[in-house]
């Protein structure tokens, strides 16, 4: 399962998402979320359950490893960004 795949990288996609999270729910308390605040609301939850959405932070998170680096910040707003 995606799950399965997903749980050498957990705590790191655990990062990812935590920054998506803070800087969406950021840009709807700022206005920015556009008009419809709720639809913009109900975009950030969907993002961030939907197992499959996470497939290409953790592209980024697996190649960083896969390089033996550590993953630092950078990496975790790469992998915020490609999300």
């Amino acid at each position: 399962t995606l799950d399965d795949i997903y749980r050498p990288i957990e705590d790191d996609l655990d990062r990812v998402h935590q920054l998506l999270r803070s800087e969406m729910e950021r840009a709807v308390e700022s206005g920015r979320g556009g008009a419809n605040d709720r639809f913009t609301k109900k975009a950030i939850n969907y993002l961030l359950t939907k197992p499959g959405k996470h497939l290409r932070p953790a592209l980024v998170l697996f190649a960083a490893r896969s390089l033996n680096a550590n993953i630092t910040p950078a990496f975790i707003q790469i992998a915020a960004v490609v999300g």
